[in-house]
């Protein structure tokens, strides 16, 4: 089932959280029955949410001037940008495997906490893998491997850090022309910490977006067949997210809507209805019914 966030009732916490922060970007902020009430935080459009795994009503909120952190499922928000001193983009991660401990994203700096917030720390790549040219274009986290994060760019590479960011390094490149492509979006497997799909974005013009299977085998990337009329054939895709350790995928497109994957990716169907011809940006699946799935 998929679901366009739009009503409040019967929605998880999560799903609540991601339509809260769609409704502050939109400046919808009218209260009332059926309709959304803003929760905060306030001061500017809110890009990116994330749900703490370990405590329930604990939400991060990015904004450009900073992190917001709400611990009553964002009746009060308070800032948690200690040590933060540039803009940011909206990513925002936080660990699978322990508490407190998120990655925030700017264009070309990366902070870390291992403190729910309360400070922060510098953990960007260092000039030779993040030039000043470049930017942070999509980010992931291991779901099982302590200290394990991906983070693409926009020239098409993806780094990795196992240690949290103190070090990191760059995956072989993708298999296609240099200055073509850029890193849409990332997500990992739930069963390994170095395997994952990587999304690609044609930036030439053109609409030769690809999917790929990623690892840290000989062979570093596999590209996923896109027959015609494929998810991503004409229209990018701009968030990826596994359900579980079931093979469950869900992926949404800048123009052609939601589509799934049953088998880590391999073969992809569209769900059709509204959501064929939406465009979705966020996704959130329902951690209780993987077949749920909620699209901003």
């Amino acid at each position: 089932m998929v679901k366009v966030v739009g009503n409040t009732h019967g929605i998880a916490a999560w799903a609540i959280a991601l339509a809260i922060a769609l409704a502050l970007a939109s400046g919808a902020c009218i209260a009332g029955d059926g309709v959304w009430t803003s929760a905060g935080p306030d001061g500017g459009t809110v890009d990116g949410l994330v749900a703490s795994p370990d405590t329930a009503n604990v939400f991060y909120a990015v904004s450009r001037g900073g992190v917001f952190k709400t611990v009553d499922g964002g009746v009060n928000w308070s800032e948690s940008s200690a040590g933060i001193n540039r803009q940011l983009n909206g990513l925002i991660v936080h660990s699978q495997t322990g508490a407190d401990r998120l990655f925030a994203f700017g264009s070309r700096k990366a902070f870390y906490t291992q403190n729910g917030g309360v400070s922060w720390l510098d953990r960007s790549p260092d000039a030779s893998l993040l030039s000043a040219t470049e930017s942070i274009t999509a980010a992931a986290v291991s779901k099982t491997s302590p200290g394990t994060y991906y983070i693409g760019l926009s020239n098409g590479s993806v780094l990795r850090t196992s240690d949290s960011g103190n070090s990191w390094s760059a995956l072989p490149a993708i298999p296609l022309a240099a200055g073509t492509f850029s890193i849409s979006a990332i997500d990992t497997l739930p069963f390994s910490p170095d395997e994952l799909l990587v999304a690609t974005r044609d930036i030439t013009g053109g609409t030769d977006h690809r999917l790929y299977n990623g690892n840290l085998t000989p062979t570093p990337w596999t590209l996923v067949p896109c027959p015609s009329g494929c998810l991503w054939e004409s229209s990018e895709i701009v968030d990826i997210e596994f359900a579980g350790p079931g093979g469950r995928v869900w992926a949404a497109t800048s123009f052609n809507g939601v589509g799934r994957s049953d088998d880590y990716g391999a073969t992809w169907t569209a769900p059709g209805g509204p959501v064929s011809f939406i465009q979705g940006r966020r996704l959130a699946v329902n951690p209780a019914d993987t077949t749920e799935v909620y699209v901003a």
